[in-house]
């Protein structure tokens, strides 16, 4: 997985899947980050447990690019001022919650589709893998929404 990683770091191209381990915590934040960085209109992050730390990562995107994310109304630690100063320097955040959703997906410009099995907050703390999927899974869980 290290050379995937790597790879991905000095090509930008993603890998398809892999696991990082306790202790990635630079690698795995980085491997998010720069899926973030790709997109060029919007992202999408359906992920149970977010703060202020979930919208660091969400700050490296591009300019222009919209963030829509979906969190459990108990996970989400984002204070109505998080939100709001985030979109005075950024802006185009939208934080909505349900409790449809076990599983952490980002959904680069309705495209491309990753299953996180960490939330953005905790990455690398933990083992965890993750995987792209299929682009024609969006739909139905856009539906679910």
């Amino acid at each position: 997985m290290k050379d995937k990683v790597d790879f991905f770091v000095q090509t930008q191209t993603p890998p398809l899947q892999g696991v990082f381990y306790e202790g990635q915590l630079w690698d795995a934040c980085s491997l998010v980050e720069k899926l973030i960085g790709r997109a060029k209109k919007t992202i999408l992050l359906i992920d149970s447990w977010v703060g202020p730390g979930t919208l660091d990562m969400l700050a490296k995107k591009r300019k222009g690019v919209t963030v829509e994310i979906v969190a459990s109304p108990r996970g989400n630690k984002l204070a109505a001022s998080d939100i709001a100063k985030f979109n005075a320097q950024y802006g185009g955040l939208l934080v909505k919650t349900s409790t449809a959703f076990h599983d952490r997906f980002l959904i680069i410009d309705d495209k491309e589709l990753y299953l996180i099995g960490a939330s953005l907050k905790d990455l690398g703390k933990k083992c965890f893998g993750f995987t792209s999927l299929d682009k024609s899974n969006i739909p139905d869980i856009l539906a679910k929404i």
